[in-house]
């Protein structure tokens, strides 16, 4: 597990340019870094075309466009190895099939600069990035003026338990930051085992449910590698989206590492339902750990 090639999907709107800036600077300075951006050339409307430029002029103006806004932007990067890729179609498709042909570690893409951020970009580009991407991929939402410092990592118990601790661990190393294990117990489990454990009072099953969650958590902290001198194991209760965006306001988060169910293709479960709220609603940059491998 390295950061060494970077694919950074660029609209060339103020926080795409940001979350590449974040990258650039303090993310990982010293990566190879695609700027990617993709043209979705569409056909105007019949009552327009007497009043625009031909259809092969319109697209070959718009890619000189492009071509030009990635070259300026990558200079304005000043990192030492970054290579401009323009595509043409849907950008979920081409962003994930140039981090193919790069053999890239990582996706980043910055808040949508039209359409109310990332609550506006679910559904889109992100989504499907988030779903169907072969590596991870980093919403770069609101990155903060330096380097991760508090990491947050959600766990459960899944086939992406031991990935995401790796990126945990691999990240919190990276940037000698302070990683938070966290771990939701559903409230809707809790209820149901306060009906079939009628002979605990309920604050004893709560304590008794805590105090196991804390236990297992910490053992796979430690099988992980995490120093326990900079991480925390923390246990909490209720709704478990609800949970991860209070965390990331009570801790002072600055990156989450979040596993989600998704797995790509066709026919696959949609990004899941905790994973969603989490993306519409932590103000923070979000890497979302989508495959076991």
């Amino acid at each position: 597990m390295k950061l060494e090639r970077v694919v950074v999907g660029m609209d060339f709107s103020g926080p795409s340019i940001a979350a590449a800036e974040w990258v650039a600077q303090h993310l990982v300075p010293d990566a190879e870094l695609i700027l990617v951006h993709s043209v979705e050339i569409q056909r105007p409307p019949v009552f327009l075309r007497a009043v625009l430029p031909a259809p092969t002029e319109l697209e070959e103006t718009t890619r000189q466009g492009a071509e030009r806004r990635l070259r300026e932007v990558g200079l304005s990067l000043r990192a030492d190895r970054i290579w401009p890729e323009l595509r043409e179609g849907r950008p979920a498709d081409q962003i994930a099939e140039v981090a193919r042909e790069y053999d890239a570690d990582l996706i980043v893409v910055g808040e949508h600069g039209h359409s109310g951020g990332l609550r506006g970009l679910l559904g889109s580009t992100a989504e499907q990035l988030a779903r169907t991407s072969p590596v991870p991929v980093l919403l770069a939402h609101h990155p903060p003026a330096s380097k991760p410092d508090r990491i947050l990592l959600p766990v459960e118990e899944s086939p992406l338990l031991e990935t995401a601790l790796a990126w945990g661990k691999l990240l919190a190393g990276t940037y000698d930051a302070e990683l938070i294990g966290y771990y939701v117990i559903s409230s809707s489990l809790l209820g149901r085992m306060r009906l079939i454990s009628s002979a605990e009072r309920g604050d004893e099953l709560e304590d008794k449910l805590r105090k196991d969650a804390t236990e297992w958590l910490d053992r796979h902290l430690d099988k992980a590698g995490l120093p326990r001198e900079r991480r925390v194991a923390e246990v909490a209760v209720g709704d478990p989206g609800t949970e991860i965006i209070a965390a990331v306001r009570r801790f002072g988060i600055d990156l989450v590492v979040l596993p989600t169910r998704g797995s790509g293709g066709v026919g696959d479960a949609l990004i899941g339902s905790v994973a969603r709220s989490v993306l519409r609603g932590a103000n923070t940059p979000i890497l979302v750990v989508n495959r076991p491998d």
